[in-house]
């Protein structure tokens, strides 16, 4: 009977540590790492996360740098910010940030990616083509600052 008694309480033990190492999280989501370099910052001086058409999201983190001027006069100076993303598809990218007229503009070296934000909407374009779209900030859940 000992033996019984025995035997069930190891399985009972084995039963309870594979079901908790299946249920502890073994890998973290992706986190958008600070950009590096000069003028960068190790903190993100804002954060949002945007909900856009087809389910998709957009976790934004953004850093601020230091602008320089532009090589012609005439030309505004050149942006040092950045923004790191985390896409709902599973990627993260870090853009830094490009001249704009309106809203922040960040894009990668050839363009072929590029973010834009107006106040609590955003965007993704890949290849001239829009494949995050409509995306905002819902009502209340406005962007945060770390300072």
């Amino acid at each position: 009977m000992k033996t019984r008694n025995i035997i069930f309480w190891i399985v009972v033990l084995a039963v309870i540590v594979v079901v908790a190492i299946i249920a502890w999280p073994h890998s973290q989501p992706p986190v958008a790492s600070a950009p590096t370099g000069e003028g960068s910052a190790s903190q993100p001086i804002a954060t949002a996360m945007f909900f856009c058409n087809g389910g998709k999201t957009i976790s934004a983190a953004f850093y601020a740098g230091t602008s320089t001027p532009s090589a012609d006069p005439n030309q505004p100076p050149v942006p040092g910010g950045s923004v790191a993303l985390t896409l709902s598809d599973g990627r993260s990218m870090t853009l830094p940030q490009t001249v704009s007229a309106d809203g922040g503009r960040y894009a990668n070296a050839d363009e072929s990616i590029v973010f834009w934000n107006r106040g609590d909407t955003a965007f993704i374009t890949e290849n001239n083509v829009q494949t995050y779209a409509n995306c905002a900030i819902p009502s209340g859940n406005g962007t945060t600052s770390s300072q």
